[in-house]
């Protein structure tokens, strides 16, 4: 898999080598990230939309949740993209609930024949609720696509001034941190340490699949100016003793 550190340091070589020996900040390449991942993310919504079928590369981001919807309302996770299914309990079974819009939903609401029932139950989504028809206490389950993590890569200026950047969950000494990037980190915030060492703040990637990296590196080489090669070489380790180089 490849981590947000290998991003950095193939962005790094390219930047290097295109620019002559200049490189993007640490805040620069941690935007650009986020824009990068973000495309992403509104392509994976996109592609959803367009197909109901769930990949094996996707199947980690459905998430399934049961719960008690009190008035009718469901509160929508912090986390969520697109709902994939809704269930409602008519206290016998789980039927499937039609998710509509609001106008079909004020259309249907006021006709006797179309109206909601237990057996036939309607929503629509508002803001950050799911409205569901009938509006009294049921318990519901629904299946929604997870939005994926943005991912950051952390680092810190060691005694001898190199830049360290960190794998998620990594931990250092302060005694290892320059002092002057200790009280002003990362964007200019002060490091928090814990029991004496500064925990990494790294957030890997949340896609599975290799190739949507690759397009996440090919959009920020294009935002740092430089025009992406083909077929992309990306070196997948990070440990320059024992690299791996392989053509995607």
């Amino acid at each position: 898999m490849i981590t947000v550190k290998d991003v950095r340091l193939y962005i790094d070589r390219m930047v290097k080598r295109e620019a002559v020996g200049n490189t993007i900040s640490g805040s620069d390449f941690n935007r650009f990230l986020k824009v990068a991942n973000a495309k992403e993310i509104d392509n994976l919504k996109r592609k959803v939309e367009a197909s109901q079928d769930i990949t094996d590369s996707l199947r980690h981001l459905y998430m399934k949740t049961d719960i008690c919807a009190t008035n009718g309302l469901i509160p929508i996770p912090d986390d969520y993209l697109k709902l994939q299914s809704l269930e409602r309990s008519n206290g016998i079974k789980y039927v499937e609930v039609d998710v509509v819009t609001v106008m079909e939903y004020r259309e249907r609401i006021n006709n006797s024949i179309t109206a909601p029932t237990s057996e036939d139950p309607i929503a629509y989504i508002e803001s950050n609720t799911i409205r569901l028809f009938p509006q009294d206490k049921a318990n519901a389950r629904y299946v929604y696509l997870k939005k994926p993590s943005d991912p950051y890569l952390d680092w810190y200026i060691d005694k001898a001034g190199n830049v360290i950047h960190m794998d998620e969950g990594d931990a250092v000494s302060a005694m290892m941190i320059d002092s002057d990037y200790l009280n002003y980190g990362n964007d200019g915030l002060p490091l928090v340490l814990d029991g004496g060492n500064y925990i990494s703040k790294t957030v890997e990637f949340d896609w599975l699949d290799d190739g949507v990296i690759v397009n996440i590196i090919n959009r920020m080489l294009l935002m740092a100016g430089i025009v992406t090669p083909s077929p992309l070489n990306v070196e997948l380790s990070a440990n320059d003793v024992n690299k791996q180089e392989v053509q995607i």
